[in-house]
């Protein structure tokens, strides 16, 4: 099946529920293998963000459209390393989460 998603759409979509997660300070659950998950849905779509590590991290975003079938629409991993051993990990985490809430849904 073939899904038709037009890209504004997709756009609107991704920076919601980016909002919605590690911006907000989301509710993470950590895993048996110690990795944070969040899972978000709105209407018929799920978004779901997990990593692993703290001032090193992966990790992986993907957004499904649920119905009839759980459909892969979007997915993108990531990586990151705080570099500065100056500044806490803590601040620049904050400084990160508010970067991302003032993110436009057109770029």
């Amino acid at each position: 099946m073939i899904l038709e998603i037009s890209k504004k759409e997709l756009q609107e979509l991704i920076v919601e529920f980016k909002k919605r997660a590690y911006a907000a300070n989301g509710e993470y659950k950590t895993t048996s293998d110690r990795t944070k998950k969040f899972e978000s849905q709105m209407n018929d779509w799920c978004f779901s963000d997990e990593y692993e590590g703290d001032a090193c991290f992966a990790g992986r975003e993907s957004l499904s459209k649920i119905s009839p079938l759980q459909t892969p629409v979007w997915n993108m991993n990531y990586y990151g390393r705080v570099l500065c051993e100056d500044i806490p990990k803590e601040t620049i985490f904050a400084f990160l989460r508010k970067s991302l809430q003032a993110v436009p849904t057109e770029l």
